[in-house]
């Protein structure tokens, strides 16, 4: 384990944004696309900020953990672990599978690798 403090305010900064997008962005582009695009990058830096993992390995395990997650809600895991009304457990879960979501983690997977290559 080694503290990455560049990597930490960058999580930092994508953690604010999220939340903007949340609370401040009700559209059909921003907050499901481009929201879940910037999750895997957030995720990627807050892992990165703790754990000298290379980045094409921490990338694309990234993308494999939000998949899993895409896929649990496809088989409604919050409903079946008696957590539907859980708002938490709802929001950072999820509740809704969505084909779309794939793609869109598996573009913030590219995204960050590229950002990290430059």
């Amino acid at each position: 384990m080694k503290f990455d403090p560049r990597a930490f305010r960058w999580f930092l900064i994508l953690f604010a944004l999220e939340v903007a997008i949340a609370l401040f962005v009700k559209d059909r582009l921003i907050r499901p696309l481009v929201g879940d695009v910037l999750v895997i990058l957030l995720i990627f830096y807050f892992v990165r900020s703790l754990f000298p993992v290379p980045t094409v390995r921490l990338a694309i395990g990234t993308l494999l953990f939000a998949w899993a997650i895409e896929i649990a809600q496809y088989f409604k895991f919050v409903e079946r672990l008696g957590l539907a009304d859980n708002r938490v457990a709802s929001v950072v879960l999820g509740t809704t599978f969505d084909w779309v979501d794939l793609v869109a983690y598996a573009i913030g997977a590219v995204v960050v690798v590229l950002i990290e290559r430059r």
